[in-house]
């Protein structure tokens, strides 16, 4: 059943086996009832299976023929799910989230922070970047203290999540005129929250931190380890556009 996706997970993506097992990550099948008898075997009514998000109203599962990522709060506990469509041809969303519950409350989470928790606090520093691929693949080449909000606008909560382990944060955004939109606002927030926004640049030709892993894990770690003061860079682009003019 999870032939593809495995084709997916460890060719396609290059997923370890490591990183499986760290960031809970899973495959939910085609047929479209398995949660709903496996809920069932355990006790759990339909209606209970619903308010957890994990079944719809047609009373089908909710996640089809994706991989599933576990999204974990702060102390680990498994409270939601994203799901990536692994077909080139599926037209649905590429990603799809649990909704929000009684447990699971988007604003409140970041994909990795569990995980990332020790690495953020020794290097004093934590990398927000924009998806769950770019967290894995760079917790793979590496660099452990990275996080990603869950496919909506970082929130000033997630921030503060952060700023209990350290005031520093660089963000790696994708290269696309959205990436520096979410850029410009997440400084913002930083500020505002009293933290100190830095920036890691992806050179031009990737698209994002998962591409430029692939491509070349020691470029990525430079990048990582070499994070550039917000303001410095602003007035140095400034004084390079001043030079030209």
């Amino acid at each position: 059943v999870g032939k593809e996706a495995n084709i997916y997970a460890f060719e396609k993506r290059g997923l370890t086996q490591e990183s499986i097992e760290r960031y809970h990550i899973g495959y939910a099948p085609k047929a479209g009832f398995e949660m709903i008898k496996f809920l069932a075997k355990r006790g759990f009514s339909l209606k209970e299976a619903y308010t957890a998000g994990l079944v719809n109203e047609k009373q089908k599962d909710k996640f089809t023929d994706r991989l599933m990522f576990g999204i974990s709060d702060t102390s680990g506990r498994i409270v939601g799910f994203s799901g990536r469509v692994i077909r080139s041809d599926d037209e649905r969303p590429k990603y799809l989230n649990s909704p929000e519950t009684l447990i699971f409350k988007k604003r409140l989470i970041l994909f990795g922070f569990f995980q990332a928790k020790q690495a953020i606090a020794q290097k004093d520093m934590a990398i927000m970047c924009e998806g769950q691929l770019d967290v894995i693949s760079a917790a793979q080449a590496g660099v452990q203290n990275i996080i990603a909000p869950l496919g909506t606008g970082l929130t000033d909560t997630q921030l503060l999540l952060v700023k209990r382990l350290t005031p520093n944060i660089a963000f790696a955004f994708d290269n696309d005129a959205a990436g520096k939109k979410s850029l410009l606002r997440g400084v913002e927030m930083a500020l505002s929250i009293g933290m100190h926004p830095f920036i890691l640049t992806i050179p031009s030709q990737f698209k994002d931190i998962d591409e430029l892993v692939k491509a070349d894990p020691e470029l990525w770690k430079q990048v990582a380890s070499s994070p550039k003061d917000f303001f410095e860079e602003s007035i140095r682009g400034l004084e390079i556009v001043m030079k030209k003019d």
